[in-house]
């Protein structure tokens, strides 16, 4: 029976970003949820992408969260006007396509804005765009990150995709 369930598909997912060029955290996230429910899409939070901070890039030690959403799509849905929705959401970077195995990393990482990250394994990219998603949520607003994160691959094919 475990190996059974090794065998299933996993969910199809997408990750809200947690900043845009224009808008901040909550706003780009609400206005993201909305439009895909308008939209007709069925998603539902994952169990484990929020995570809470204690303090931020503004030195405060006020706890936040940051809302690491990863949101599990419901496998039938196919509304008509669901993938034109999808590709301009994306195209906005108001979100990614990211697997739940693939998001659990960059959390676990607890990265900073300041910090130093080496992604190896960074193709096709959707761990290293959570990293850096991650590293500009955490920096004092208006401002860049003061770390570095570098994305390779250690396979040539893999790699021509970040």
């Amino acid at each position: 029976q475990t190996y059974a369930r090794f065998q299933e598909d996993l969910p199809v997912c997408i990750r809200l970003t947690l900043r845009t060029p224009s808008l901040m955290p909550p706003v780009a996230q609400s206005l993201t949820e909305a439009l895909l429910r308008r939209s007709g899409l069925l998603f539902d939070p994952t169990t484990y992408h929020t995570c809470m901070r204690v303090g931020g890039g503004n030195g405060s030690g006020d706890k936040r969260t940051l809302g690491c959403s990863l949101w599990n799509i419901a496998p039938d849905v196919a509304s008509a006007g669901t993938g034109a929705c999808l590709e301009a959401a994306h195209s906005l970077g108001l979100l990614e396509r990211q697997e739940q195995n693939s998001a659990l990393p960059p959390l676990l990482l607890d990265v900073r804005a300041s910090h130093s990250v080496l992604d190896m394994c960074a193709a096709p990219g959707s761990k290293t765009l959570q990293l850096l998603d991650l590293m500009l949520a955490d920096a004092t607003p208006g401002t860049l990150p003061s770390g570095l994160l570098v994305a390779n691959d250690t396979s040539r094919e893999r790699a021509s995709l970040i």
